[in-house]
């Protein structure tokens, strides 16, 4: 079965990150999911509530979309994080500067858990791979076509001390 494909409108995404957000605003782990805009005033990323006007981050995308990827990472940060104390009680998602010169911009989910092998990182955007007893394998392949269908990338890095950010880079 295929993904219908992309129905871009102008929209703005730090909208639609909110939604994802809240989506998790309860889960059975306890974890926080944070969600954080870059402020070009300061120089920094601050939490959702002591951003500014957001205005900058409205762009042609599809939100639906662009939200089910969000769903994906997130859930996968919750999963990875399951079981652990400490920073692993905590998820970010960051959204980052806007870089017209690029039209693009930066998402990214940053969570403390269990991080992702370097011996699978090559294997995890594969159809049917997965680290996970329940996984089904599909849902980074998922979040990649969406990111690519957006004219994007996707990668993913270490998140010191541990766990993972995988970060979505979106044209715009």
């Amino acid at each position: 079965a295929r993904m219908p494909g992309p129905r871009m409108r102008f929209s703005n995404i730090v909208e639609t990150l909110k939604l994802s957000v809240a989506a998790f605003s309860e889960n059975p782990e306890q974890i926080a999911v944070e969600l954080e805009v870059w402020n070009r005033e300061r120089g920094s990323f601050l939490p959702i509530a002591e951003s500014q006007e957001n205005s900058e981050f409205a762009f042609r995308y599809d939100p639906e979309q662009v939200s089910r990827a969000m769903f994906n990472l997130i859930s996968n940060a919750v999963a990875a994080s399951a079981g652990l104390d400490g920073l692993a009680k905590r998820i970010v998602v960051r959204l980052g500067a806007l870089h017209a010169a690029q039209n693009e911009l930066e998402i990214s989910v940053l969570d403390w858990g269990h991080g992702v092998p370097d011996a699978v990182k090559d294997k995890i955007f594969e159809p049917y791979f997965s680290t996970k007893r329940t996984g089904t394998g599909l849902g980074l392949v998922i979040v990649q076509q969406i990111v690519h269908e957006h004219g994007g990338r996707l990668r993913v890095s270490a998140n010191e001390p541990r766990g993972s950010i995988f970060t979505l880079t979106l044209s715009t």
